[in-house]
């Protein structure tokens, strides 16, 4: 009789009735295959490892034994856990986050939970902070590169070049100031050429093809929704937009390692790494993004990068080299989760970035979104200086507190008309926005930039108002309210949610969110409605763009988690 099981099946059946079985305490997640290869698994039914080698059908579980039965990863997890079991198991998790990690002392301060469902303690903001991260590096690990050799790299057709590299050039490329135009554009134009007239893709420049790779990746990652899928269409590949990002994500890395950027120092290096930086918490990959960034940080040292000129930077001019430079350290003193850093004002003399004052026909002045560069690396400043401050004097962390809020109140004073962000509701700043459609999001995003790290900066003395309901009330009012302006400016901006797929916004929502659920816990001030509705709204965003970036897929469940105890 012909067998009517699936080829998988058949499988798990043979290997079950091999023998003998080898003893554990577990039954293995991770498949067969991926753990015979020494890769990564992640853990689902076929793992995606084996669907892209075409090997679904044998990506099967070890039959281990334990405490002497012969069992497998499907049969020892047991029934669907219940209501009780899952509460359970997060009081569990609760009750180790809340112990002192070896050799640290506990910072934790007791508090006696207020309003609905008191019986429960949710952690501190840091403690839930630091869980979204974990959750990032130990559960969104991507499995293994697409790219193993250069056939595997899609190459975009010029039209398809052209259009993305617009794209960076207008939404883009003031972010990551890694490229210069028109130059960029022109060097697109002569590798399209070379491609054309039959030049191998492998014998083009590697450090260049690394740069270019993630320009496209960081293109087609922000772009909207609509846009990037008709692009992706055109372009006649078996792939949909996740897929080629992830396509040119890994070229551009892998385009480093035939470079041999690790041992060569290189401005194409730090370049690809800069644009990079756009992608690397979107796609999941917030481990390779640390290590990856202190590798920019030392190769742009080695070239003197961190100098008024160098002359090793390539064709950047002098301006560029600067506005690279500070974007390295504008994402080193602003990066999270924040840890101490190596690099120090003293470690470098760069001017900030200069925006151009240029004129059209007509006398009308041209804004340069360079302005928001300049906004972005004196809060990191400002942010690197109250972290130092902090360090060294902890005692005084209530002066060093108010001292850097006002330093920020200070930056929004430098900020030009088109960019303050209370301008908007009086109409004043409409007219630069038509024929800049930029202007809008660099208003929105520095906005949400100043009221996060207004909540970083004063929720310092959290534990502080936590423990002793009164002190310290009017940090606690600065957090409070920055973190109901974030999820309110986020609720009532009027652009698409394919503007909002940046990992920072996201992670803007989740750090807002969880200070209002640690005071919708311990509220007495009866704003406790208010605070849940934020809450869920706050989720609600993040649920429309979880598809789109890693932060805000984990963002949800932890939110989710919490809430479930809290409310």
């Amino acid at each position: 009789m012909t067998s009517t099981k699936r080829p998988h099946v058949v499988l798990e059946d043979m290997a079950a009735n091999s023998a003998p079985f080898r003893s554990t305490q577990r039954a293995p997640r991770s498949c067969i295959p991926c753990s015979t290869r020494k890769v990564k698994c992640d853990k689902s039914e076929p793992c995606l490892t084996c669907v892209r080698r075409g090997e679904s059908a044998s990506c099967i579980r070890e039959t281990v034994l334990i405490r002497g039965e012969p069992k497998k990863w499907q049969e020892s997890t047991g029934n669907p856990p219940q209501v009780e079991d899952l509460r359970r198991e997060n009081e569990q998790l609760r009750d180790e986050l809340r112990k002192p990690k070896s050799g640290q002392l506990s910072h934790s301060t007791p508090s006696t939970p207020r309003g609905p469902r008191n019986s429960h303690s949710l952690e501190n903001s840091d403690s839930i902070e630091d869980a979204l991260w974990d959750s990032i590096r130990f559960k969104a690990v991507p499995s293994g590169s697409t790219i193993g050799s250069w056939e595997e790299a899609v190459l975009p057709s010029r039209s398809a070049s052209d259009h993305l590299i617009a794209y960076d050039r207008t939404w883009n490329c003031w972010v990551h100031y890694a490229v210069e135009y028109p130059q960029f554009q022109q060097e697109c134009d002569a590798f399209m050429d070379a491609l054309e007239s039959g030049q191998a893709l492998e014998s083009y420049d590697h450090h260049w093809k690394a740069v270019y790779f993630s320009v496209l990746c960081a293109a087609l990652l922000m772009m909207e929704e609509e846009e990037a899928t008709c692009l992706v269409a055109s372009e006649h590949v078996d792939m949909d937009v996740s897929s080629l990002c992830r396509n040119w994500y890994d070229a551009a890395i892998f385009s480093l390692h035939r470079a041999d950027f690790m041992r060569v120092p290189h401005i194409g290096t730090v370049q690809c790494i800069a644009v990079l930086g756009m992608c690397f918490n979107n796609l999941g990959d917030a481990e390779l993004c640390r290590h990856m960034w202190n590798i920019a940080l030392r190769i742009a040292q080695k070239l003197g990068l961190n100098t008024p000129r160098s002359e090793h930077a390539g064709s950047l001019g002098t301006e560029a080299q600067h506005r690279l430079w500070w974007t390295l350290t504008i994402c080193e003193w602003l990066g999270v989760p924040h840890e101490p850093t190596s690099l120090e004002e003293v470690d470098f003399e760069v001017p900030l970035p200069r925006p151009h004052v240029t004129t059209r026909n007509g006398g009308k002045t041209v804004v340069d979104p360079a302005h928001y560069h300049v906004f972005m690396a004196r809060t990191s400043i400002v942010y690197n200086r109250f972290c130092q401050s902090l360090q060294r004097s902890p005692l005084s962390s209530e002066n060093v507190v108010r001292a850097a809020d006002e330093e920020l109140a200070l930056v929004i004073d430098t900020l030009p008309d088109h960019l303050q962000p209370e301008l908007e509701a009086h109409g004043r700043i409409r007219e630069p926005e038509l024929s800049e459609p930029w202007i809008k999001w660099q208003r929105f995003d520095i906005t949400l930039v100043l009221l996060h790290h207004r909540i970083r900066i004063n929720r310092t003395l959290q534990r502080h108002w936590l423990s002793s309901p009164g002190e310290f009330a009017w940090a606690r009012t600065v957090c409070v309210q920055s973190a109901l302006d974030i999820i309110w400016i986020s609720r009532n901006w009027d652009q698409p949610v394919s503007m909002r797929k940046q990992w920072a916004l996201s992670f803007h929502l989740f750090v807002a969110a969880i200070l209002l659920l640690r005071e919708w816990q311990s509220s007495l001030d009866g704003r406790s409605l208010e605070y849940k509705e934020a809450i869920e709204a706050g989720l609600s965003i993040l649920e429309q763009v979880q598809s789109h970036n890693a932060i805000a897929r984990h963002a949800v469940r932890i939110l989710k988690e919490n809430m479930y105890v809290t409310f």
